[in-house]
């Protein structure tokens, strides 16, 4: 065995290596492992992984592969024309699982190579809570969520519309596990017709339904999200209700902006119990909306805390 500053090389037999559990942040090596036919045929860079090793909260050593987690899943699926004896392991040593978490964000294959599934699957494993999860929606199957994760990241705590790009959705997801599975359940739910041909499960969607979520209480979100998916809306000669609104608003596509301004003021034209003979909901100013919205529950917050009673 060959040691260096933080860095060792050893050898594992197979089973050791079959059995070791992947790091934080790998892909969806169950999903590419029969899509990944170059690793169908054994050679032998394959033979050379990387491995993390730290001090888990127990108190003892831990080892997490941080490579070869689709050649593992190629090889326990008897789809390589080979399965090798043992492997070769870069095994470097880290202090614990948050470091190894931080270091996996610069690690691992050529991200140009990464599909958007490919992203959500290792946001999702990399953030505590998520790590098992799988969305029940097929809505949320897709990889479409994440950057309306950084938008209503970017809305709620820098105040402003654009992104900052150098924000990964890896280190921000925790902040919106809740809204995301909210989300989850609220979209298992069957579609009207006129709402399926419009595929309304773009960004603009997402990134409005998320900050909704994360501002008005969830059974009301719930109740105006599922009527606008079941097409309930009515529209009269004093015009349309909020639910009409938002499903037209979806009918008529247009960029993520305006989809995204007019689901926030569809969502308060039907929270208010008005109606409205035009779409100008897609020029409502989100920003201000947002800002309006943070003031008042922080308001309520803190006036919920002064109403609690105090220890004796």
């Amino acid at each position: 065995m060959t040691h260096l500053t933080g860095i060792r090389f050893a050898d594992f037999a197979i089973e050791e290596f079959m059995t070791m559990k992947p790091a934080p942040g790998h892909r969806d090596s169950e999903g590419r492992a029969a899509r990944a036919t170059h690793l169908h045929k054994l050679i032998p860079e394959h033979l050379q992984v990387e491995v993390a090793e730290y001090t888990n909260r127990e108190g003892g050593k831990e080892q997490r592969s941080m490579t070869g987690n689709t050649r593992r899943q190629v090889w326990s699926c008897r789809l390589s024309d080979k399965v090798p004896e043992t492997v070769r392991a870069t095994i470097y040593e880290m202090s614990d699982e948050t470091e190894v978490r931080e270091r996996m964000l610069y690690h691992d294959s050529r991200e140009a190579a990464w599909t958007s599934k490919d992203y959500m699957y290792r946001a999702r494993n990399m953030t505590p809570g998520l790590e098992d999860w799988k969305p029940g929606s097929k809505a949320l199957k897709g990889g479409t969520w994440q950057g309306a994760v950084q938008d209503a990241y970017s809305i709620h705590n820098l105040d402003r519309w654009s992104v900052d790009k150098s924000v990964k959705v890896e280190l921000i997801l925790k902040e919106w596990t809740n809204e995301l599975m909210d989300l989850d359940q609220i979209l298992n739910t069957s579609l009207a017709p006129v709402i399926k041909e419009a595929r309304p499960f773009t960004r603009g969607f997402f990134s409005a339904s998320l900050l909704l979520l994360r501002y008005r209480p969830y059974d009301v979100v719930e109740t105006f999200l599922r009527a606008v998916l079941n097409d309930e809306g009515t529209k009269t000669d004093e015009g349309l209700d909020g639910v009409n609104l938002a499903a037209d608003n979806l009918r008529r596509k247009g960029t993520k902006d305006e989809i995204f301004a007019g689901m926030i003021g569809s969502f308060k034209v039907w929270e208010e119990g008005r109606r409205q003979v035009n779409s100008a909901v897609r020029r409502m100013n989100v920003m201000a909306w947002a800002k309006d919205q943070k003031n008042k529950k922080r308001d309520a917050e803190k006036q919920a805390a002064t109403l609690r009673p105090t220890g004796t």
